[in-house]
């Protein structure tokens, strides 16, 4: 990431959010449950990672995360609502200071509001810009 942490994409498992079986509330990666707009999202991911600013963290029975957040501006489909901000999940093992992270998902919000309630579960991560 921008901040020097390595992130390891697994094929299989980066893959993943591109899929949605809403039935059972799942990503399984079959045809049918192939969302083509999550797929155009995919870029999106390494850009969010090497960019974002905006880390917030906390910790998840075991697991360290990090949630990275980047604003995009869409195309107007929509000249209200074309802000889009883009989640990049990564997790490790708390107690683990060597291996690097590993990506476990990403997705799109599309209301401030709703970013704000999933932000009440984490700290900000804070960097200083004094050289």
């Amino acid at each position: 990431d921008k901040f020097g942490r390595k992130i390891h994409i697994d094929l299989e498992d980066g893959i993943k959010f591109m899929y949605k079986n809403y039935e059972t509330s799942r990503h399984e990666v079959k045809t049918e449950y192939y969302l083509p707009y999550r797929g155009k999202r995919l870029p999106w991911i390494r850009h969010t990672l090497y960019n974002s600013t905006n880390l917030y963290t906390r910790i998840d029975k075991n697991q360290r995360e990090i949630m990275y957040v980047c604003k995009y501006d869409l195309p107007s489909y929509d000249k209200d609502d074309n802000k889009c901000y883009w989640v990049v999940i990564v997790k490790k093992n708390k107690k683990d200071k060597i291996s690097p992270y590993h990506f476990r998902t990403a997705f799109a919000m599309f209301k401030y509001n709703n970013l704000l309630k999933r932000l009440e579960r984490y700290q900000p991560i804070l960097y200083s810009t004094e050289v």
